[in-house]
């Protein structure tokens, strides 16, 4: 209790000292100077990014980070100082990665403090998280730690910074991130990992960062534990193959083929990966992926189309040219004024961020999902579906689940399901023309998918580690070794009894 009031009596002293300073701005990287067109909550984030840093420089600063981390991060902390100390042989580069990394940790408490860093926009990068540190505790806790299980760990480490750089680059300036890409690159290196899990000399930090580790897991490391004791390996689901289904690891989240198998099917969902794999149910294992990825675009695209909106009316009549390129993405050709022109420069901008509004809509997804579920119908069972469709996306333009379109192919539709019955079932193609126009937008969203890091994590997780991979490779090539034997010695064979057969004859 004790040493809980000091904390908050010196953490109390940083904090004052913080509000006190707060009026100056600061000149920092961080703090930088706060420009005109930016939010007060902008600049507020700012400064207190900059104190925050410059706050790490004094004794009762530190103290109020590390007390904010607890005992575990504490530990851990300090763990993560000795491992980098041990390995440099210099005690001020541990100090220093130590400083660092409380720097970058203290910021992000601050951007999810201020609401900037919120659970819909971080929910990609927290399983994968868990998953890595449940994956550090259970090679901790083995007997003996193989050349696999680090070469699987440091993947996953790379993988890991990758995802989490990615999530802070847009809040942090370019010294910070330089901080983060040195911390990633440092703790990432194989050298350093194969040191700390096989050296003696580690055996402290080993046993701090598994004891610390599995309390902060709690929960997550139970469930894993129980899943991992009930998993029963089941055979793979190829014909006239009964191998053990892969499991899982680390990012990897097992598949229900083997090995072999699994790596025929997934390689080219990762190195040519098409919308059409991604759009059905939201709870398959391909569309949950973009179905995430979706929810964050669209609520971002809706704050842009609303600053957008409200910087217009500030300004003259300039929007005949972007609803023009709108109708014309959507199918119509409706001529706008021509009172407001803007620079092609800026027509150009303005149409590509209207289609990215029209594609970044979950109805959108909605829709084409549905319409692939009505091709897969039988005659007799389409017409009850494709008034289903009608009536939810198409008919109501108030409705929530509205996707607008082409208002001559929507009446086309209509009067095509008014007019079928028993004796005149519809086509199939029935919104064949609709489906298109839907994928074109689509095809929008898609391209910003398979650059976000909720795609690589879905590569991570359709990807076998790459120790598994290099053993498969290394059982083709023996294969292939003792193929070419075989033939060899069988040709050597057919060759003896040809010259046998010869000398008999003779």
């Amino acid at each position: 209790k004790r040493r809980e009031e000091k904390r908050r009596e010196e953490k109390g002293r940083v904090m004052s000292a913080s509000s006190s300073s707060n009026g100056g701005g600061g000149g920092g990287s961080e703090a930088g100077g706060g420009s005109g067109g930016r939010s007060s909550s902008s600049r507020k984030v700012r400064v207190k990014k900059y104190i925050a840093s410059r706050g790490m420089n004094t004794k009762a600063g530190r103290k109020a980070v590390v007390g904010a981390l607890g005992d575990e991060g504490e530990l851990i902390l300090e763990a993560l100082e000795q491992i980098a100390a041990i390995f440099t042989g210099d005690e001020q580069t541990g100090a220093a990665m130590r400083d660092d990394i409380l720097k970058i940790a203290i910021k992000a408490k601050i951007l999810w403090d201020e609401k900037v860093l919120t659970e819909a926009n971080t929910m990609h990068a927290r399983n994968p998280v868990n998953s890595v540190s449940v994956q550090v505790v259970q090679t901790l806790n083995r007997d003996k730690i193989t050349a696999s299980h680090i070469s699987a760990m440091t993947g996953n480490f790379s993988r890991i910074g990758f995802i989490i750089k990615d999530m802070l680059k847009p809040h942090l300036s370019e010294d910070s991130m330089r901080k983060v890409d040195d911390i990633v690159a440092f703790y990432s290196k194989p050298e350093l990992v194969t040191a700390f899990c096989q050296d003696g000399k580690y055996s402290e930090q080993r046993e701090a960062l598994r004891i610390n580790l599995s309390v902060l897991l709690g929960s997550i490391l139970l469930e894993a534990d129980v899943e991992a004791s009930r998993r029963e390996p089941a055979p793979c689901r190829a014909p006239m193959c009964n191998k053990p289904r892969a499991p899982v690891r680390g990012l990897f989240r097992g598949s229900q083929f083997c090995p072999r198998h699994h790596l025929q099917r997934s390689q080219d969902l990762v190195e040519h990966p098409r919308l059409k794999h991604f759009i059905g149910d939201e709870i398959s294992k391909h569309a949950a992926y973009l179905v995430a990825f979706l929810k964050q675009y669209s609520e971002h695209h809706k704050k842009l189309r609303a600053s957008r909106s409200s910087s217009n009316n500030n300004t003259s009549s300039s929007g005949g040219a972007s609803v023009a390129a709108v109708n014309a993405n959507n199918g119509q050709s409706t001529t706008g004024s021509d009172s407001g022109k803007s620079s092609p420069r800026s027509d150009s901008m303005e149409a590509k961020e209207e289609d990215i509004d029209v594609v970044a809509d979950m109805p959108t997804y909605h829709l084409m999902s549905a319409i692939q579920t009505y091709k897969g119908l039988g005659r007799y069972l389409r017409l009850s579906r494709a008034k289903a469709i009608y009536d939810k996306y198409l008919g109501r333009a108030k409705s929530n689940s509205y996707v607008p379109l082409p208002k001559d192919l929507v009446k086309s539709v209509r009067n095509k399901i008014l007019m079928s019955n028993a004796d005149r079932p519809l086509p199939q193609s029935l919104f064949n023309d609709i489906h298109a126009i839907l994928t074109r937008r689509m095809n929008v969203a898609f391209d910003a998918f398979l650059k976000s890091p909720i795609f690589q994590q879905y590569v991570s997780s359709i990807s076998l580690p790459k120790y598994v991979v290099n053993r498969l490779r290394r059982e083709d090539a023996a294969a292939a070794k003792k193929r070419a034997a075989a033939a060899q010695k069988k040709g050597e064979a057919a060759a003896g009894t040809a010259s046998n057969n010869t000398s008999s004859t003779d």
